[in-house]
């Protein structure tokens, strides 16, 4: 389906939007990505707040002294990456190997903390996702969005990474809470930290599997975008 035409109303234009995207294999699997990634790393962040609460005996000041900290450096040493390492990893790995990173550390980190279900396994696990997910994983994200067609793309990144993200944060809340504490009137599953962290590897597996089938849908759109352009060149040059 072609860009959305002047004159439409933003309901008929989102409309349009949703139906591009489901009517088309590549975007479903980036969407299924951006959903697996918001749950998986929401998650991340609860299990840090839960070991950070005991490990410092519910004290605010140590809490909040410990998370500034681990937000600086995580923070610093994510920027560092991107300005010095991410354009490398692209080039010489390519987008649809890198954007794999992220859910097999986090698969890996998870594995690692369900075993052992103590602070430095949580915190490995959160410094690799902020770490990554904000320099490689992210400058490897936004590569995906270059075969759809320029009319198009900022409808569907914002379809995907603003409506998507939202309510993938909603439905990640709510199945948190049915989890652990409850949500609302329902009581909650109990899930600790290794419980949590067996969801987390399975999102993460999810994600990656996801990542993985990304591979060849990124190349038969880069092609048919190649071939899309090719013949509008040619159309116009004919008499």
């Amino acid at each position: 389906p072609g860009a959305p035409r002047r004159g439409r109303t933003p309901k008929h234009a989102s409309t349009d939007t949703v139906r591009q995207i489901a009517g088309s294999r590549y975007l479903r699997l980036m969407a299924a990505l951006v959903f697996c990634t918001a749950i998986a790393t929401q998650w991340t962040t609860f299990q840090l707040s839960v070991v950070a609460d005991q490990r410092f005996a519910g004290n605010p000041d140590q809490i909040t002294r410990f998370f500034g900290t681990f937000n600086f450096i995580v923070g610093a040493a994510g920027f560092t990456f991107q300005m010095l390492l991410t354009s490398v990893f692209l080039r010489r790995f390519g987008v649809t190997a890198v954007i794999l990173i992220l859910p097999m550390t986090l698969a890996f980190g998870s594995a690692v903390t369900f075993l052992f279900p103590v602070f430095l396994a949580v915190l490995f696990t959160n410094a690799a996702d902020q770490g990554l997910r904000f320099s490689i994983d992210k400058a490897a994200y936004e590569l995906l969005y270059l075969p759809i067609p320029p009319g198009q793309r900022h409808s569907i990144k914002a379809a995907i990474d603003i409506v998507g993200n939202r309510i993938a944060d909603a439905v990640g809340g709510v199945l948190l809470g049915l989890a652990t504490g409850g949500f609302l009137m329902f009581p909650g599953g109990g899930l600790g930290v290794p419980g949590t962290a067996a969801v987390i590897f399975i999102l993460s597996v999810a994600w990656a599997v996801i990542g993985w089938r990304l591979r060849k849908a990124y190349v038969s759109a880069i092609e048919a975008s190649i071939h899309q352009k090719v013949t509008e060149i040619a159309g116009r040059r004919s008499p």
